[in-house]
């Protein structure tokens, strides 16, 4: 007769360690979905993070074989050869934005030039600069909160207004559900009594 009983390294394990992999996974995907979505890194946050890690150290553990091949791989060779590529050009491409947004450089790339300010108005704000005699201009633009694109475009262009004038004319925005008050100086130049 043969021998039916099983032999300590053929068993199989009690839970399997790919779950313990998949906790792990789910952990850390709450640690982050709490600290993207919470002003502070709560409880909840701390708890996920202690349970992934603790979870993938139970894989690591239980199946070193699959943490040894994870590592040492072709896979993590030419992923992780991958990843460094992908990482790197994110970070250039970031310099480069911030670069390029400290030069304040800025082109209106639109077929008509809506977002800049034509050669007349251009003269014609230069010489509201260029003269002492007339009061300054402060412009106040309200905006809803479903028009935050359309407030980001004209921002552009009240900041050339302010430019081009020398300072002499000035812009604020205000959200339409903003309740702070509002003191208007009429142009004349006599304050509101």
């Amino acid at each position: 007769m043969t021998d039916q009983t099983p032999k300590m390294d053929e068993q199989e394990a009690f839970i399997p360690p790919y779950y313990m992999l998949i906790l792990a996974v789910a952990g850390l995907v709450v640690a982050l979905a709490v600290l993207v979505t919470q002003p502070t890194f709560t409880v909840v946050g701390w708890g996920a993070l202690g349970i992934g890690a603790l979870a993938l150290v139970a894989w690591v553990l239980m199946a070193p074989d699959q943490a040894k091949a994870v590592i040492t791989g072709r896979t993590a060779r030419f992923g992780g050869t991958s990843l460094v590529v992908t990482a790197v050009f994110i970070v250039a491409l970031i310099a480069i934005y911030v670069f390029i947004r400290g030069q304040n450089w800025r082109a209106d790339l639109t077929e008509r030039d809506t977002f800049s300010l034509t050669t007349e108005s251009r003269q014609a704000i230069a010489g509201i600069g260029a003269d002492p005699n007339l009061p300054s201009v402060k412009l106040l633009a309200f905006y809803g909160a479903s028009q935050a694109g359309r407030r980001d475009q004209d921002t552009l262009l009240f900041d050339d207004y302010a430019q081009t004038s020398a300072g002499k004319i000035r812009w604020c925005s205000r959200s339409s559900s903003d309740p702070s008050p509002i003191s208007y100086i009429p142009l004349s130049g006599t304050r509101p009594r």
